[in-house]
């Protein structure tokens, strides 16, 4: 039992090693040979564009609806939130502010962050994100081929988005850059972290706060009610501009939660672990860096090395 667990322990520490030397490399890479490495992270986004693109030259689903219907029959208002308002809302201030974090922890916490490849990261998880709410939205718009509130007149001025109302894309598209945006806040300032918060950028400090929770409330409201709150208000305007029901903004909400998700989860680790607020690879050469044998980590592996250990501990008792 007790050699099983140090080679099972050795192993761990030859990862960390690996892992150390490899974040070490990471450093010395520019932003270009970054994404070269995550090619194939890159192609999947450009298939699922094309997807997209090729999706919108289908034939819209040919669905009942009663001409004297008055749900169909609201006048045309024009949009509150502009397609442009939307990507900017969606993508360009996301993206914006991912730059500032970046540069505030490369002013922190000085040439020990990585901002390239955490950059490169947030920037491939928020392109991620609209691939596949973009994709998820196209589709269901064309096969359910729902009449807007306003589709009776649209249609009447030959608007070809006449009867793609469910679900609202200018929601779902908010919902999704507005969900990795909450995410990515939330895990680099600390919102959930046992560390407290902003508890990254006070680790050049000497001296740890006595109460490392305080401030974490408004601190919240800002990462994560704040872009809910923005997203929220596009999907109302929705709304009010009769272009949508209730539910073809509620299922885009849904869409953008669920693909702000994904994408920011596929780069990013779970807000609430060790080290979120790194990106998933330089997380876990930290964690293992914290704990070389990986003992206290929750694995098939590690709960053997436990078992062993406490085999071990039983025998020399014994």
């Amino acid at each position: 039992a007790s050699e099983r667990a140090s080679e099972r322990a050795s192993e761990q520490v030859d990862a960390g090693a690996m892992d150390e030397e490899a974040k070490s490399a990471l450093s010395r890479r520019g932003m270009l040979s970054i994404a070269a490495s995550y090619i194939l992270d890159w192609i999947t986004v450009v298939v699922l564009v094309a997807v997209y693109v090729a999706v919108d030259f289908t034939t819209v689903e040919a669905r009942f609806f009663n001409i004297t219907d008055p749900e169909l029959a609201f006048p045309l208002r024009g949009n509150t939130v502009s397609t442009l308002m939307m990507i900017i809302i969606g993508f360009g201030v996301p993206l914006a502010i991912s730059v500032i974090v970046e540069i505030i922890f490369a002013w922190r916490l000085g040439k020990s962050w990585n901002w390239q490849f955490d950059l490169h990261h947030a920037t491939l998880g928020l392109i991620q994100t609209h691939a596949v709410g973009l994709l998820f939205t196209n589709c269901i718009k064309r096969f359910v081929g729902r009449v807007r509130p306003s589709g009776l007149v649209r249609k009447a001025e030959g608007d070809k988005d006449w009867n793609l109302s469910y679900v609202s894309g200018h929601t779902s598209f908010c919902f999704a850059g507005m969900t990795f945006l909450a995410l990515y806040l939330s895990a680099k300032f600390g919102i959930f972290s046992d560390d407290g918060v902003f508890a990254a950028l006070r680790r050049t400090k000497t001296s740890p706060r006595t109460d490392p929770y305080r401030g974490t409330f408004p601190a919240a409201v800002i990462c994560l009610c704040l872009p809910i709150a923005l997203s929220t208000y596009v999907g109302a305007t929705r709304l009010t501009d009769y272009a949508h029901f209730f539910a073809d903004v509620n299922g885009g909400a849904g869409v953008g939660v669920f693909a702000g998700i994904i994408g920011y989860h596929v780069v990013f680790p779970a807000v609430s672990v060790d080290h979120a607020h790194l990106c998933r690879p330089l997380a876990r050469a930290a964690r293992i860096k914290d704990d070389p044998t990986g003992i206290h980590e929750d694995t098939p592996n590690t709960s053997a090395i436990r078992q062993d250990m406490h085999e071990e501990a039983v025998i020399d008792a014994v």
